[in-house]
């Protein structure tokens, strides 16, 4: 298991995982989470969109790609963060 997996899954310490990033960058890791967050994203929107119209919302053309795009721009430290933080989000639901 990779050190991003352990740290979403609570095994390891954000310092933890911070170290041992910095010493690896996978990118096919960083990928994955990308693909990960966007999904994410789209699980919200459409979640949000059931809630305020009683069925589940498309999101527009290009959210996804838009939302990589962004991402993209993060260190890899900060999307896992950020992934481990929306997956509570729908963890919760």
């Amino acid at each position: 298991m990779r050190p991003w997996q352990k740290y979403i899954l609570g095994e390891i310490t954000e310092s933890d995982f911070l170290e041992s990033i910095e010493m690896v960058k996978d990118y096919s890791d960083r990928d994955k989470i990308l693909n990960r967050l966007t999904r994410a994203d789209v699980v919200i929107y459409r979640w949000m969109g059931r809630i305020k119209t009683g069925v589940y919302t498309k999101e527009p053309i290009g959210y996804r790609s838009d939302l990589k795009e962004i991402y993209n721009k993060l260190k890899f430290s900060d999307l896992v963060i950020l992934l481990k933080t929306k997956e509570k989000i729908n963890n919760q639901r």
